[in-house]
């Protein structure tokens, strides 16, 4: 299982990419989310995806590529202060 890390900020990402690397888990780091979904597009076990990663921009299009792949899709789970805005309806 691979796992991507989307942690834009200090020394995050690659922490934990060594602890999961240490667990035998394979990691790989994403410099920022338009790489994260080149990465998503070849396959992956799960993403981590820090808070201050995510935008506007960013979730639509996290979002778009979970529509685009159905039941197939894995889960995305986003907590934050980004994750709260929705789109509103008028």
């Amino acid at each position: 299982m691979r796992v991507i890390i989307l942690a834009p900020i200090g020394r995050d990402a690659g922490l934990l990419a060594n602890t999961l690397e240490e667990l035998k888990i394979e990691a790989a780091i994403a410099r920022d989310w338009h790489v994260l979904l080149e990465m998503l597009q070849e396959g992956v076990g799960a993403a981590i995806v820090a808070e201050e990663a995510l935008s506007r921009e960013s979730i639509d299009a996290l979002s778009a590529w979970l529509l685009e792949r159905s039941a197939t899709a894995p889960a995305l789970y986003l907590r934050g202060p980004a994750a709260r805005e929705r789109p509103r309806k008028r």
